[in-house]
């Protein structure tokens, strides 16, 4: 049988008294799966790429430029078409 030391010594009693062999193994996969997440949050995550980051911000400010009232304006009075 799996051996999985709990935190304090009541709850590793109480465990190892449950006559139910699923229910054992059930709560030793939660806590086995808690672990894991735990040990997953603690992990560095990736950062993206400069170049990804630069991209991206280009993109964004593109859309921004191209969605932006002023600046459509701006464009129709360098073609001559300005409602203004």
């Amino acid at each position: 049988m799996l051996k999985i030391k709990l935190l304090n010594k009541s709850d590793q009693q109480w465990l190892e008294g449950r006559k139910d062999i699923e229910a054992q193994l059930e709560i030793y996969s939660s806590i086995l799966n808690a672990n894991d997440r735990v040990r997953a949050m603690k992990q560095p995550r990736a950062q993206p790429s400069e170049s990804l980051v630069r991209y991206a911000k280009e993109q964004s400010l593109g859309m921004w430029l191209e969605e932006s009232p002023f600046f459509a304006e701006m464009k129709k009075a360098r073609t001559g078409n300005a409602s203004w």
